[in-house]
């Protein structure tokens, strides 16, 4: 039980913050960039992204549209970054977040991940050997500037560890702050918000480990280049 607690607890947080009040559409401040031609010009480029460095997908088109399509992708991502070792780590999360954000980021999500290895299992439990798997549903620009974009990710995430008794799910909303940084889009914030959650239907039967654990290595649905 005090496992089941501390998953739940966590999977609001997971892999990099804890929660904050979603922006909602009265909220929301909506501020389109100039109208000018090298604008124009951009918009029509591909979305990106242009190549992945270190792990992580960068070179995204400078618009909303391009801020959209690099949160989506960090979103994903968050699975690979529990799984790298303390040093990959750090070097993956110093690609993904601006020079002020990302000690604040990599101190977050090494404390969490151990929070959460913690009570799944075992101390010595290898983030390798953990099924750590969030895909993307839904996204939306909640607030944008030329050079600062709010988007909310809707993601479903599928988590266990060796000796868990039973894999959990976490559906949740990822809010993540991008600014525009040495000519790409980098995380300048990042919340979590439980929900919103559908129930399963009642005769599914609930899979353990090893039947997650296959599926959880093929390679994802998402494509690798958005245009």
């Amino acid at each position: 039980m005090r496992a089941h607690r501390v998953l739940l607890a966590a999977t609001g947080v997971v892999i990099l913050f804890v929660g904050v009040r979603a922006c909602t559409p009265d909220h929301a401040a909506h501020h389109a960039p100039p109208a000018t031609a090298a604008n124009a010009a951009k918009s029509r480029g591909p979305l990106g992204p242009a190549r992945t460095v270190r792990g992580v997908p960068q070179g995204w088109r400078h618009d909303p549209a391009g801020a959209r399509a690099a949160a989506i992708a960090d979103v994903a991502l968050t699975g690979n970054v529990a799984h790298a070792g303390v040093l990959a780590r750090h070097d993956m999360i110093t690609q993904l977040a601006t020079a002020d954000y990302a000690p604040t980021l990599g101190a977050l999500t090494d404390h969490q991940i151990n929070d959460l290895l913690d009570p799944l299992g075992r101390d010595n439990t290898d983030p390798t050997q953990l099924v750590w798997l969030e895909t993307p549903l839904t996204a939306r620009v909640a607030r944008h500037h030329p050079d600062r974009v709010q988007v909310d990710v809707w993601s479903l995430l599928v988590l266990g560890a060796p000796d868990a008794p039973t894999p959990r799910q976490a559906w949740r909303t990822v809010t993540i702050t991008l600014t525009w940084e040495h000519d790409d889009w980098k995380v300048a914030a990042w919340t979590a918000r439980a929900g919103p959650t559908p129930a399963l239907a009642p005769e599914v039967d609930i899979a353990d480990l090893a039947h997650l654990a296959g599926p959880a290595q093929w390679p994802t649905a998402l494509p690798k280049e958005t245009s």
